[in-house]
């Protein structure tokens, strides 16, 4: 058997992140790990469904993006799983605030997107090993 490529998608549960999970998910000897929010989203049962590629595997696992500490607690339970390395990480898990005028802007918007788009994606690189090394 080829080695397993695993590749860990953040916001898998819809969207692009869903889209690119059910690709590697369907190519031969790959572990997708994808990042949800919502177990019973309906993206969540579409990907559980969908076709995968001899020897290819799919491992759901939560982080919220915005609570400090929730990737690093994710890659505990990936470890936990038996997976000991990460080759591609694609930090995809994103919100978009409602874009309006900076007279109207609701400034909560702007910070609980900036909490999902900026900070937990570099809460997630330290949280993770090196792509090319196992984890310690």
């Amino acid at each position: 058997m080829d080695k397993q490529l695993v590749v860990l998608i953040t916001g898998a549960g819809r969207g692009l992140g869903n889209t690119l999970a059910q690709i590697y998910l369907s190519r031969p000897n790959h572990t997708v790990v994808g990042s949800i929010r919502d177990e019973k989203a309906p993206g969540v049962s579409e990907l559980k469904a969908s076709p995968k590629g001899s020897g290819s595997q799919l491992l759901l696992v939560k982080i919220e993006s915005s609570e400090p500490g929730d990737a690093k607690r994710a890659v505990e339970e990936i470890r936990a799983a038996g997976i000991e390395h990460i080759d591609i990480v694609i930090a995809n898990a994103a919100i978009s605030p409602p874009i309006v005028s900076l007279e109207t802007v609701n400034l909560d918007e702007v910070v609980d997107a900036f909490k999902v788009n900026a900070v937990g994606a570099i809460a997630l690189v330290p949280s993770l090993p090196s792509v090319t090394r196992k984890f310690r």
